[in-house]
């Protein structure tokens, strides 16, 4: 577990499935479980204030994925996100996560790598390319940031 102030990351249970899936519709942001997930969570007062998944996508595929690391907006810029990707990079690499470009200084900050376009079928996973080119679709401007590779 990490701490920040009086905040504590715990490893989400398969009951607490639900919850997450509310924090995220309540911040208008789309996430779901997309495979072998796991998510971390932190909780104030016992309401989810932030939360992250990390997926394997396949039982073979060596690359985790970082998606849906979203801290609630009365929260923010509190140095939450941090400690949750923080905590998630300590247990889980090589990591890759997709972002917007306003986001990207927060992963690169934390020792992530950004992959241009002409590396991304060399350093990422064949599982974890479809899943960016999918993504493109519908945000063509996602950066892909790796970790341990």
């Amino acid at each position: 577990m990490s701490y920040i102030n009086d905040l504590s990351i715990t490893k989400a249970l398969k009951s607490d499935k639900k919850a997450i899936l509310r924090f995220y519709k309540s911040q208008q942001y789309s996430a779901r479980f997309i495979g072998l997930d796991q998510a971390y969570l932190i909780k104030s007062e016992n309401v989810i204030i932030a939360c992250v998944i990390i997926s394997q996508l396949t039982p073979t595929n060596e690359q985790y994925f970082l998606h849906g690391l979203v801290v609630a907006k009365s929260h923010q810029r509190q140095g939450i996100a941090r400690l949750l990707l923080q905590h998630v990079q300590n247990s889980h690499q090589p990591l890759v996560c997709f972002t917007q470009p306003i986001l990207a200084p927060l992963y690169l900050s934390e020792n992530m790598i950004q992959v241009c376009e002409k590396e991304m079928k060399l350093k990422l996973s064949p599982a974890v390319y479809t899943r960016y080119q999918t993504y493109l679709k519908t945000q063509p401007c996602l950066v892909a940031l790796v970790l341990g590779l």
